[in-house]
């Protein structure tokens, strides 16, 4: 059995796989073939981003996946959405209940959301392409994994999509076998729903003319054969793209229904593709998955975007070759499988099934929050927590919005962003200082000295608080081990080299200095709150003049 596990795909909207893992002729089931075998390149010789969820109980909590029945939601890894579990109790979420088209929204999901359901009121229909996605091809009857979503009943759900032709007319899909088709909803048309949450996984619109009769998806991932090729059968479709040369590219096959599907656009009718970039094509057009009980292919129907068994075969159908599912693929830098125009790190990979430990963790490769550490995160599906448009992988400051990435503290910068740089300023929320860069403000911050720049023999102990050489901070780890901070090295040269300066006299005279200081600063306080900041001022600058010179000169 020949099988092409391909674990993941540059995709900003994935497709999950279709869930086919056996083979067929055009009359039976049979070994999956091999390269070069006649039917080598159905939908069963390739796995790529196999489905995968995960249980989540009534307040959307992680389940084990070895949790035994009820939970509440399930969560598509591969998309991201958040689908809701029935029932079999008599709650809103029984297997049995249907609904009108209009009701399904209206009483259905309306209700989800005044219970907030899962903590949440967001809950939705979904679309057409959405309820698709959680098709399982390899199953009938019903075609779906009933390991994450038992209690579906193998009928008709609806969608949100209304039909481009006639609005009154809407999508359903259905989980006997994924027939997904449009109808017109009689009042006394009723189907079963599924809601779900989260972002949407639509991805038309995001086309690429290349310039070479291929088209790039990066809404996907996949490249196309721009002009569709026919009139084949499916043995004659099944071998053209395997054998196709294009584009300087030689691994094309037949598209699988979800990727096939992926090309239609719901908004348009007799052309449902963009002719903009797909000029030609033919309204038939197969794919490499067949139904699960028959030997027949799945179609796409591009005149409304219809998904249906091919069983009238008579002629010819048209194919539209596709490629990608291999990670480090088009202009993948990072090989993380997000191509480089949609990736928002493009030097550390943060992709589909592969990321990089963050926020405070050693920046190792990760596939799950657990291999980081407790405070640790690893950076997959491209998470960028503070919306900055830059990977949380390569961000010097993943929870500030910083995308200019400045990082000027100390001068030659210290890999942390000034948006989170807080070592040395000990009240960031308040100043702008920095790493004990503005240093007037930060010894003001403990009612030190103004001087600037103050790493030299005439004033060594200022900012040294225990003097042990590190001054105005620039000596990091000294400094910043005073006051339990971090390890930090940039140590000041003129410092280093000079000293031991602090002896008693000096230490005496600056605790001399901080007592007259600190009740100078509380007069200020008793005396005129209203005044106390030219107060304050007034102190430090005594301080700074007087106080400070005569410990100097005593040293």
């Amino acid at each position: 059995m020949a099988v092409l596990i391909l674990p993941c795909i540059s995709y900003s909207n994935p497709l999950p796989d279709t869930g086919q893992t056996k083979c067929c002729d055009d009359t039976q089931e049979i070994p999956c073939p091999g390269p070069g075998e006649p039917f080598f390149g159905q939908d069963g010789n390739y796995t790529i981003n196999p489905p995968s969820y995960t249980k989540l109980d009534a307040n959307g909590n992680t389940l084990p996946d070895d949790t035994p029945w009820p939970w509440a939601m399930v969560r598509d890894n591969i998309t991201g959405l958040i689908w809701e579990v029935k029932t079999d109790d008599g709650s809103i979420h029984d297997k049995d209940d249907t609904y009108s088209r209009y009701d399904a929204q209206d009483v259905f999901i309306a209700g989800l959301n005044s219970a907030k359901f899962g903590g949440q009121s967001d809950w939705r229909l979904p679309t057409v392409k959405e309820l698709v996605s959680i098709v399982n091809r390899g199953c009938f009857n019903p075609s779906i994994n009933t390991a994450y979503f038992p209690n579906t009943q193998p009928q008709y759900h609806w969608s949100s999509t209304p039909d481009a032709m006639n609005p009154a007319y809407a999508w359903r899909v259905t989980f006997e076998d994924g027939t997904a088709t449009d109808i017109y909803p009689d009042p006394d048309d009723f189907a079963y729903v599924r809601a779900v949450r989260g972002g949407q996984c639509e991805s038309f619109g995001n086309f690429i003319d290349n310039g070479d009769g291929t088209v790039t998806d990066t809404g996907t991932g996949l490249m196309w054969q721009q002009r569709g090729s026919g009139a084949y059968t499916w043995q004659e479709a099944l071998s053209y793209c395997e054998n196709l040369s294009l584009a300087g590219y030689d691994d094309w096959r037949l598209p699988n229904i979800h990727e096939l599907q992926s090309l239609v656009d719901y908004g348009s009718y007799n052309d449902a593709i963009d002719t903009l970039y797909f000029p030609t094509g033919g309204y038939i057009n197969l794919s490499s998955t067949t139904l699960a009980n028959y030997s027949t292919p799945w179609v796409v129907f591009f005149a409304n975007g219809g998904v249906y068994g091919d069983f009238f075969q008579v002629y010819g159908r048209t194919v539209k070759a596709v490629r990608g599912g291999q990670c480090g693929s088009f202009d993948d830098a990072d090989g993380d499988c997000r191509i480089d125009c949609i990736d928002n790190c493009i030097s550390i990979p943060n992709g589909l099934n592969s990321g990089t430990c963050t926020k405070g963790a050693v920046a190792q490769p990760c596939t799950s929050d657990e291999q980081c550490g407790v405070d640790g995160f690893c950076s997959m599906l491209n998470e960028d927590t503070d919306s900055d448009y830059l990977g949380d992988a390569c961000d010097n400051c993943p929870d500030t919005p910083n995308p200019d990435q400045a990082d000027t503290y100390p001068p030659q910068g210290n890999a942390i962003g000034d948006a989170c740089d807080c070592e040395g300023n000990f009240n960031c929320d308040e100043d702008a200082d920095v790493d004990g860069s503005d240093a007037f403000t930060f010894k003001a911050d403990f009612g030190r000295s103004s001087v600037l720049n103050s790493c030299s023999s005439k004033a060594p102990c200022n900012g040294d608080f225990n003097c042990d050489h590190d001054c105005d901070g620039t000596d990091a780890v000294l400094f910043k081990q005073d006051f339990g901070r971090s390890s930090m090295q940039n140590p000041c040269p003129a410092c280093a080299s000079q000293g031991p300066w602090c002896g008693y006299d000096i230490l005496s005279c600056v605790e001399e200095c901080d007592q007259e200081l600190e009740t100078c600063l509380i007069g200020c306080e008793e005396w005129s709150p209203d005044s106390q900041y030219i107060c304050n001022d007034n102190c430090v600058f005594n301080y700074s003049a007087n106080c400070i010179p005569a410990c100097d000169d005593s040293g």
